[in-house]
């Protein structure tokens, strides 16, 4: 939604599809009137002047996305550009750089502190909203929620969220009540998917869990082709590693075997040495048979 947006395009012009893994996914298909959208992006990329971030998490058209779409060939889209490579995270300098000031993207120390601010307000509000209903059980949810937001404390972006919450025109943007309404309803639509891979992405293994366009009824899920197929740079450089590491992680929980974790750490940059990777382990073990 947001590259769409932010190019101006017409919704019902756009024809796009994603696939990839959960978390780590890539717009292998933009088309604008039935013509390659990607220019247009690229138009947009470099008669930017400036960018700068709304919050921690808008990254899809940061420098960390541009720098990807250039390496991979296709542009990331969501939390793909946080699943990154060590490039963009060595410092929070560097993330700054990537991910925009002043957080330097979500996973970065203050990103986190905002996102863990914004947490709390939800939590007090919800427990304010609470001691309402408790006081004025007959009260009206409309009325609640607009009493609420004309406290002058409560940030506009908070309360415009809360203003979508009730609106019943507004979809929240996730898909659950939608897909559910298609099971059960028949109410079909096209969902973007996480389940087993079974030839969808040809290029990976069947046994694992990739995301991809699917549309959904009571009858199941039924994929989309996925069209045209991901670059090779993105099955080589970028799936295939994040596959490696959900198999080594789930050989060391299937098999209770800390040394495997042991390993996995050893493998980051963070790691200064095996004594240091060992000692993490054995102390959250540790904790485990302790509690």
């Amino acid at each position: 939604d947001e590259i769409i947006e932010t190019l101006g395009l017409n919704r019902e012009n756009v024809d796009w599809q994603v696939a990839g893994v959960n978390h780590g996914i890539w717009l292998n298909r933009f088309r604008y009137e039935g013509k390659d959208g990607y220019p247009l992006l690229d138009k947009y990329f470099s008669s930017r002047k400036s960018w700068e971030p709304r919050d921690p998490f808008d990254d899809q058209l940061s420098p960390v996305a541009l720098d990807m779409y250039r390496f991979y060939g296709v542009m990331p889209i969501g939390d793909t550009t946080r699943n990154s490579t060590w490039k963009y995270h060595y410092d929070l300098e560097t993330k700054k750089k990537w991910y925009g000031e002043p957080w330097g993207g979500v996973d970065s120390k203050p990103g986190w502190k905002w996102y863990e601010d914004k947490l709390n307000m939800i939590t007090t509000a919800m427990n304010e909203l609470a001691k309402v209903v408790n006081a004025e059980p007959e009260i009206k949810l409309k009325d609640m929620l607009e009493r609420f937001m004309s406290d002058e404390n409560i940030p506009e972006t908070f309360a415009e969220e809360i203003r979508k919450f009730y609106d019943p025109e507004v979809l929240s943007g996730e898909q659950h009540i939608p897909f559910i309404d298609a099971v059960v309803n028949n109410n079909s639509g096209t969902f973007i998917v996480n389940t087993m891979n079974n030839g969808v992405i040809d290029e990976l293994p069947d046994n694992i869990a990739t995301e991809f366009p699917a549309v959904v009824d009571q009858k199941g899920i039924h994929p989309v082709e996925i069209e045209p197929k991901l670059p090779e740079r993105v099955i080589s450089w970028y799936l295939n590693p994040r596959i490696l590491r959900m198999e080594w992680a789930l050989e060391a929980f299937l098999k209770r075997d800390p040394s495997i974790i042991t390993e996995i750490l050893v493998r980051d940059r963070r790691t200064k040495s095996f004594e240091q990777a060992k000692a993490v382990v054995e102390e959250i073990f540790e904790q485990y048979e302790n509690g």
